[in-house]
Order: C-alpha cells, then structure tokens, then sequence
C-alpha cells in the first residue's frame, strides 16, 4: 500500500522537479517548438512533479514509459499523434545503450505535411540526468532526413551514443521539421506553431 506523502516528501519532489526541469529544458532545446514558453516549461516540471511523488530514486528497478512524462506533447495544436501516423518510440538495450524504434514509414501517408513538403526531417533528441544528485546530464542529436513521397522507408533499429547510466532519467524527444519547396527554392518551415513535437519516450534506469 502506497503510503501517504509527507510534507518533506511534496518538497523533495518540488525541489528536484524543478531542478530537473531546468535541465532538460536547456539539453530539449533543438526540438523545442518554443523554447522561450514559460507554460511548456511550467508543464514539463509538473510532469515530473507528478513523477516525483511516486518516490522513483528509491525504486531498485528500471522504469519503462513513465507515467506523466511518456507522450507529452510540447505542441498541443500540433501533437506528433495527429501528424504522425505511426509511432516512433525509443527503448534501452542490455547493455543500457538507448535504442530508436523506427517503424516503416509511407512518408505521403504517416506523416502530414503543409503543402508543397519536400522532404520531412525528424529530429530527435535523446538526454540523460542523474535525478537524485544532478551530477551528470548529457544529450545526443539525432536527424534523419526523409523525401515526402510515395515509397516506404524500411524500419530501423539505431542505436544512439547514449549510456542509461544507474539513476538517470532518459528522455527522447522527437520533432517532425518540414522542407517546403517555395519560389522555386527550398525553405524550412520555421514557424513554430506549426511543428509537431513531444516526448516519445521516458524510462528511469
């Protein structure tokens, strides 16, 4: 039976999701539809808020797909559920090393895309912190280019240049950038309330 929180219990996790918040906002940043928005940072500490109540440091085993954090959105007009048809999540291997899960893809029919798309871009950022002591953060980009047409990418298996070490919170956020063809040149689309983005995967090591 779970037991009730305690006043040092609700201002451990205030102070640590708090701490935490910060960090990952600054290591999010590449795909981040607003990195200026108080209010997404403000639901990104409440998420881990939420989690911290659940006293995950004192859990002895891995935690896969956090609740509270697993699929938030950081763009709720324009969710990665919405404009993305299939899921792309992320996992840890035997050996903790974090793995992406790309499933084949129809770009014309998974992904939905302005007008005059070109080519989709995913970027996906994956970040490692040491929650109980803030000792350790690192983070890894990685972007995978993808022609807005009629043929299937086949499905893929990468592994990314990042250790779950014990302690650490992972979390892997994705992007959808899109490459319109405008005035006979290529633009990315860079207006911010148009991209699709979120956490697609969350686990504790």
């Amino acid at each position: 039976m779970m037991q009730p929180a305690n006043k040092r219990t609700y201002s451990d996790a205030f102070n640590i999701s708090k701490r935490t918040g910060k960090i990952l906002w600054e290591l999010l940043t590449p795909v981040l539809p607003d990195s200026k928005s108080k209010d997404l940072l403000h639901n990104i500490e409440i998420a881990l808020y939420q989690w911290m109540l659940t006293n995950p440091i004192k859990n002895e085993l891995p935690i896969d797909n956090i609740p509270f954090l697993n699929g938030l959105q950081f763009n709720e007009e324009h969710t990665l559920q919405k404009n993305m048809h299939v899921t792309v999540t992320a996992t840890r291997n035997d050996k903790n090393h974090i793995e992406l899960l790309m499933p084949a893809i129809n770009p014309v029919q998974d992904i939905v895309a302005p007008p005059k798309t070109e080519s989709c871009k995913l970027k996906i950022m994956a970040t490692t912190y040491s929650v109980a002591d803030g000792a350790k953060a690192s983070g890894c980009l990685t972007e995978l280019d993808i022609p807005y047409n009629d043929l299937e990418v086949p499905a893929e298996r990468i592994t990314l240049p990042l250790i779950a070490e014990k302690g650490s919170l992972v979390i892997v956020a994705m992007a959808i950038e899109y490459n319109i063809l405008k005035e006979q040149n290529l633009h990315i689309v860079y207006n911010r309330e148009r991209i699709p983005a979120g956490i697609i995967w969350a686990g504790y090591n």
